[in-house]
């Protein structure tokens, strides 16, 4: 039976794009003007330039910037005159210049944007900035944590790339990219067993954290980045390594020792696994992933001198009170197997009842079935020993 319910990664927070100020000078007041280095649009493309946003679409539905300078005059025929003598002949030095100017007042935009909860409005700011100043890497970082943070995958791995292309050195380009990699692949351990597309996204997050950790051997998420990947895979035996190592550098995770305790379980190393299981609720005294694993190992370990029922009864008690009553049913599962351990079958039996009578309508139907299983073997006065599977 399972007692693993989630895999979490901690992810730090990215710096947000710098801000900067901008006034065109030589134009009225009042002037916007945008400009790229690029042609104009076909006839069959669309575009519209206001003050503050400029959006271009072309006919396949895309959007961006508009790919020619575009001016709108807020102040006058004077001031739209200067825009038709500066249309004809900016210098190259220029564009660029005022191109870096205008990215820097995108990226601010898109701060103020995201401070106000106007997500959308950040992330058009975001492609204005990089499309203004495509080597500018703040902007993609940041253009990136927005778009992870929504669930935009793709788009994110995108704009690290544009970052590891930029600064290849820099190990948290590698490090978040390894992030959404892992993300994308979904944590689904079935669709890694039968389906490349998972598995091959694991392998380009390993591969990313391999890259983080050349660019600084001592880059603590990186390595639990890697840990997390071997667990998640079943490489229980590298996972143990990583883990390892992880804990020397943040001994105080309770979940790396909950990790590192499954890890152990799933090898069969017991006496390790309690021994982790029992740090982690020392660390993280409402850690119920390590309580439920650690009863369930107590109980029903097919080895003799690994049971302890006491012990399991009483880590199942607290497991019990902490647990939230959506999911109560898997916590009563494992005290009713501690209290098959000490001979209390009569509470067995109908601690495990009542957790049947919990089991969700669309309750994996194995699994009910393993439920059912275990209360015949109560009724009859039997323990549940079995190896662990995880």
């Amino acid at each position: 039976m399972s007692r693993i319910l989630s895999v979490i990664v901690l992810l730090p927070a990215i710096a947000s794009a710098q801000t900067a100020a901008w006034r065109m000078s030589g134009f009225s007041d009042g002037l916007a003007a945008y400009v790229v280095l690029s042609g104009a649009p076909s006839a069959n493309e669309n575009w519209s330039c206001y003050w503050g946003k400029c959006r271009y679409q072309n006919s396949k539905g895309e959007w961006g910037i508009p790919p020619q300078l575009l001016a709108r005059d807020l102040a006058g025929s004077a001031a739209a005159a200067n825009a038709d003598r500066f249309a004809a002949s900016p210098s190259g030095q220029q564009m660029r210049e005022w191109n870096v100017a205008m990215a820097a007042d995108a990226a601010g935009e898109a701060n103020r944007l995201l401070q106000e909860g106007d997500v959308e409005g950040a992330i058009e700011a975001y492609e204005r900035a990089v499309h203004l100043a495509p080597d500018n890497v703040s902007y993609h970082v940041g253009f990136a944590k927005v778009l992870q943070d929504e669930g935009m995958l793709t788009g994110a791995i995108k704009q690290y790339d544009e970052a590891v292309r930029l600064q290849p050195r820099v190990a948290d380009h590698y490090y978040f990219r390894g992030v959404c990699y892992w993300k994308k692949a979904g944590n689904k351990l079935e669709q890694f067993l039968s389906n490349e597309g998972p598995a091959a996204d694991y392998n380009r997050a390993l591969a990313d954290f391999d890259k983080a950790l050349e660019s600084d051997p001592n880059y603590t998420n990186a390595i639990a980045g890697r840990a997390e990947v071997f667990y998640v895979t079943r490489e229980f035996q590298k996972a143990i390594l990583e883990y390892t190592a992880f804990l020397k550098v943040a001994p105080e995770s309770a979940l790396a020792y909950e990790r590192r305790a499954t890890s152990h379980l799933a090898l069969e190393h017991y006496q390790d696994a309690i021994a982790d299981y029992e740090k982690a609720i020392e660390l993280d005294p409402k850690l119920l992933d390590a309580y439920n694993a650690l009863v369930w190992v107590l109980a029903t370990a097919p080895v003799d001198d690994v049971r302890n029922g006491a012990m399991a009864v009483g880590y199942g008690k607290k497991a019990l009170a902490l647990a939230d009553k959506s999911q109560s049913y898997l916590y009563m599962d494992s005290l009713a197997a501690a209290y098959a351990e000490v001979g209390r079958f009569g509470d067995a039996v109908s601690l495990q009842s009542r957790a049947i009578s919990l089991l969700p309508k669309d309750y994996n139907e194995k699994e009910r079935d393993e439920f059912n299983r275990r209360l015949q073997l109560y009724k009859q006065h039997k323990p549940c020993h079995e190896r662990p599977e995880v």
